[in-house]
């Protein structure tokens, strides 16, 4: 058995371990785990396309056969990863995987519509894909006099009181619609289109003034 297959057979007993008595069902189960190796395709190797397939794509099957019977006791909601529409350069091979991963969804949500159980995806438009994929760090370091980093005792509830989002509000409204809604939509889209449009336009005129700037200079 895979290490990845290990990890969900784990997750799973462990969740029901957990769960109040008499209870066998999820309502929700959010899969954002995923792979991007940013490179030009000219200059990736194969290994780097396999391994993207391999995490966002074999991952995201995986993932699904393994919580679907949790979901169906509850007729809960899967909800998935998506594409971005917000393609830049240095991302074919990735948005490849992504691609493949809503038509997956496209094509469960049919096959499983008779147990009730809702496939959703959320569209990272204008996320980057750090902030999507990088683990909450909470610093159990700190620096002495004589700058050597030393570790600290943190409280117990050191995870309850930290903030762990690292998505801006509007993401987590339309996270939190995904989850609670009784009729969720198939896709949501973390950051609007207008909200991107403005991001590109700040990030135009930012660029231009910092060149203008540097020709004064000159």
């Amino acid at each position: 058995m895979s290490r990845g297959r290990t990890i969900l057979h784990e997750a799973v007993v462990l969740i029901r371990r957990h769960l109040p008595a008499g209870e066998d069902g999820l309502w929700a189960v959010i899969n954002t785990a995923g792979l991007c190796c940013k490179g030009r395709l000219e200059n990736q190797e194969n290994s780097h396309w396999d391994a993207m397939l391999r995490h966002n794509v074999i991952g995201a099957l995986r993932t699904a056969r393994t919580f679907i019977p949790l979901l169906r006791n509850k007729k809960g909601r899967l909800i998935n990863l998506g594409m971005n529409n917000n393609i830049t350069s240095g991302l074919v091979a990735y948005t490849a995987a992504r691609y493949a991963v809503e038509g997956a969804s496209l094509a469960l949500r049919q096959e499983i519509a008779p147990y009730g159980i809702h496939i959703i995806t959320l569209q990272p438009n204008g996320i980057t894909l750090e902030k999507i994929f990088a683990p909450p760090k909470i610093d159990d370091l700190i620096k002495s006099d004589d700058h050597t980093a030393l570790e600290i005792q943190q409280p117990a509830n050191r995870y309850l009181e930290y903030n762990l989002s690292v998505l801006p509000a509007q993401s987590m409204r339309m996270i939190e619609e995904a989850l609670l809604s009784k009729s969720p939509k198939q896709n949501y889209k973390l950051t609007p289109d207008g909200k991107i449009n403005l991001f590109n336009h700040t990030a135009v005129l930012v660029r231009n003034k910092i060149f203008h700037s540097k020709l004064q200079v000159s």
